[in-house]
């Protein structure tokens, strides 16, 4: 067995029974006084509406921006702790001066020119929105070529597609040092908006970084990927389409602008060179970037897998319009002609597929048909279809309404103006209807497509799309189909094995399993070796009667569903290796792309809470697992009730090792989760856990809800501590006025944490916490 084929399905996270409390029992309320909450009241509101005409509800962008941390720190000689925002409409930076002060104040540094909308012309009108603006920190560098000593530089990128260098040290002038626009003629860029995952260094004496970005475009169809050059005046562009999510890795150099001289101040003193090595393409945004520099690899975060450009199958070429019209003919026909019905089962006019959290349904409709002429609501547990008039359809296709009723078993009846009856179809489970959203792609004189998007109002598997039709089985993958059977062999076994004398696979469990697993060893024993499985808790006073039911976490900032994709630089025997026949090479250059547990998600329930140590001693002495934390790098998932935390791998011995460590646990949190209204986002730290509150009520909407604080208990104790911190004000602000694509971001926009003690004599961290009208600092 190679490495590469060790590391498809290995399990990357094995607690540690060390680590575990059976013997907790609960988190006893602690007074916190309300009082130590300080407010910075900003000098006007944040506008989160980049776009107020922008109208569309694309529910992959609204998660992604509603969990978006606005609130950015950089660590500078002459500034231990830099916070800055930069507001999405106008682009304006603001920063708290002397964050650690008992008179912290706020001020505007630098104005950054907006030109997203002429920039990206008609990829405005493609259905997508720009991104909020992000950036990133040169942390302690210096530009040698810089003339002024003290520098606060910054990579910024406006959620369109120009990048900036720019100088906020506020003892000079800040102002732009560079500017880089990142467009489809060069360097291989995509037309689409961009953000930054990550920056890392890779050599300090030529100015060079590592960089991640992230772009986002509309994904077209197999229709326009077809005939886009012969046709495409014909193809009518729709501004509600699925989005393509492609991160780059490039390598970026900070150097002299040989034109700038006194006599051109106008000319910036830099230029940013850029090298693209690699590129990725997933259904799903990035949701963070890991940089493990021992083993030079990346660890990218989101909820679906990327692959690299060669291993994106080419797209089915398309039927000709002739043949698709002629298939079409014959499905109506076959539903139509009873000979046809008596023996073969009828033509089904849809097709779906799923995740765990959307649900996509695609009817063909065999004649163009425009918009204006459908129309969808969406309830909780149906969708109801209004149909055009029959007046309205192709003569040769007017039993094409008859046959879809009869299809769901209806009755096709039309009203005083020959309109149909709605077709009213239940849903085999509920969704979000305020999420869902349903758009028409067609060709002039060709047929439509209709695709319905859902959002899922718990994250489970359908087994059907619609209640009254269990005969259409779920469009998938082959790959993903055979992955899936595969891994579920792994851990089931049948009376035909034990029959048989196959060794029984019981006990080999699957993620988070809280049964059967034995408790005897840390490790996996022998014969579970690469199908690892989490130690089950031996029933406490906390869950005795309680485990066989499951805690129900169905929202999805509660727990999301991470998969883990690698990119990982390739070992001289590695591209060996990978140059077998036997071997498809899955990267784009000396880059190898490894998905973690073959793609099997594990369940994220916190992020670590960004913490700046404010004494730069005491940042040089952190013991590598504080580094981790302070890097962002580590994770806290769920298993069974309990939050546990796992650090990185290190890739320095052996590069294709993803099995993460565990660090500490957090015992009940997931429990503990589940009791709380809705949950905004969860940070942690090793001291405690952060939960904000929020409610999706009306009444409660310009609140900025409840902060909850869960502390660590070591040693096994069986009782820890929790506090509850009011966050709204007790003079409630005027809500600000929101254009309707921005009405479901909460009103927390970001927070951080400074430190200034020594890690062997802790101290209170300061949390900050920025909001649309203030900022909150308190201690904890």
């Amino acid at each position: 067995m190679t490495m590469s084929t060790r590391t498809e399905d290995e399990l990357c996270f094995i607690p540690s029974r060390d680590l575990l409390n059976p013997k907790f029992e609960s988190y006893k309320l602690k007074e916190y006084d309300q009082t130590n909450l300080r407010r910075i009241p900003l000098a006007k509101p944040i506008d989160l509406s980049i776009n107020p005409n922008f109208k569309s509800f694309n529910f992959q962008e609204l998660k992604s921006k509603s969990t978006w941390n606005h609130l950015l720190v950089g660590s500078f000689p002459n500034t231990p702790a830099q916070l800055i925002w930069i507001e999405p409409r106008s682009l304006q930076i603001s920063t708290l001066n002397h964050p650690d002060s008992n008179d912290p104040q706020i001020s505007s540094v630098l104005q950054l020119p907006d030109r997203r909308e002429e920039l990206l012309g008609d990829q405005i009108n493609q259905g997508i929105e720009f991104d909020y603006p992000t950036g990133f920190a040169l942390n302690h560098h210096r530009l040698n070529h810089l003339a002024s000593q003290e520098q606060n530089l910054w990579l910024i990128l406006d959620g369109g597609k120009t990048l900036f260098l720019v100088d906020l040290n506020l003892n000079s002038s800040p102002r732009i040092l560079a500017q880089k626009e990142l467009d489809d003629s060069s360097d291989r860029f995509i037309h689409g908006f961009y953000k930054i995952a990550s920056v890392d260094v890779k050599d300090s004496q030529s100015d060079t970084f590592w960089m991640i970005l992230r772009a986002k475009s509309s994904q077209k169809t197999s229709e326009e990927l077809d005939h886009e050059e012969v046709c495409h005046q014909n193809i009518k562009s729709t501004k509600k389409r699925k989005l393509l999510y492609t991160p780059y890795l490039a390598e970026i150099r900070i150097t002299p602008n040989p034109s700038c001289n006194a006599e051109h101040s106008s000319i910036m003193p830099f230029i940013l060179d850029i090298q693209l090595h690699t590129q990725l393409a997933g259904a799903d945004d990035l949701l963070s970037v890991h940089y493990d520099r021992p083993g030079h690899r990346w660890c990218l975060r989101s909820t679906s897998k990327f692959t690299s450009l060669s291993q994106q199958t080419s797209p089915q070429p398309a039927q000709p319009p002739e043949e698709a019209n002629e298939r079409l003919n014959q499905v109506q026909s076959k539903q139509t002609d009873p000979k046809s019905s008596s023996t073969s089962s009828p033509v089904s006019p849809y097709a779906w597929s799923q995740t765990l959290s959307t649900l996509t349904i695609t009817f063909n409709i065999p004649f163009p048909i425009t918009s204006k002429l459908i129309k969808i609501d969406f309830r909780t547990g149906s969708i109801n279809f209004r149909l055009p008039k029959l007046d309205s359809l192709p003569k040769e296709n007017e039993d094409y309404l008859p046959n879809l009723f009869a299809y769901f078993g209806q009755q096709f009846t039309l009203n005083s103006t020959e309109q149909a009856t709605g077709l009213v179809l239940d849903l085999w489970d509920h969704v979000a209807p305020e999420e869902c959203t349903w758009f028409v792609e067609s060709s002039v004189n060709k047929s439509t497509l209709l695709t319905i998007e859902l959002e899922k109002h718990t994250r489970l598997r359908w087994p059907q799309a619609f209640k009254v039709d269990f005969q259409v089985s779920e469009t998938m993958d082959p790959i993903e189909l055979l992955s899936i059977t595969e891994n579920l062999a792994k851990y089931t076994s049948t009376a035909d094995d034990q029959e048989a004398g196959l060794p029984s696979k019981k006990p080999k469990l699957g993620l988070g399993s809280a049964a059967g697993a034995n408790l005897s060893s840390t490790t996996p024993s022998s014969s579970s070796s690469g199908v690892g499985a989490f130690p089950s808790i031996h029933n406490t006073s906390l869950t005795a009667g309680e485990m066989d039911e499951e805690i129900d976490l169905a929202n999805e900032v509660m727990v999301t569903g991470v998969v883990m994709t690698w990119l990982i630089e390739k070992t001289p025997d590695a591209r060996a290796e990978m140059a077998s026949p036997r071997e498809s090479d899955p990267s784009d250059s000396n880059l190898l792309v490894k998905v973690a547990q073959n793609g099997i998600p594990v369940e994220l329930i916190s992020n670590p809470l960004k913490v700046v140590q404010l004494d730069h001693s005491t940042a040089s002495s952190l013991k590598k697992e504080d580094i981790e934390y302070e890097s962002g790098s580590t994770m806290m998932i769920k298993s069974d009730i309990d939050g546990l935390v796992f650090s990185p791998p290190d890739g320095r011995e052996d590069r294709l090792n993803l099995r993460w460590t565990h660090r500490l646990s957090y015992p009940a949190l997931a429990f503990v989760m589940a009791s709380k209204r809705e949950i905004w986002a969860s940070f942690f730290t090793p001291q405690f856990t952060l939960l904000f509150e929020t409610s999706s009520a009306s009444k409660d909407r310009q609140s900025l809800g409840n902060l909850f604080v869960y502390h660590h208990t070591p040693d096994r104790q069986s009782v820890s501590s929790q506090r509850v911190i009011q966050l709204s004000s007790p003079h409630q602000i005027n809500p600000v006025p929101l254009s309707s694509s921005t009405q479901i971001h909460p009103h927390l926009l970001g927070l951080c944490a400074l430190s200034k003690a020594h890690p062997s004599s802790p101290s209170p961290l300061s949390i900050i916490l920025l909001s649309q009208h203030e900022i909150i600092i308190f201690d904890l």
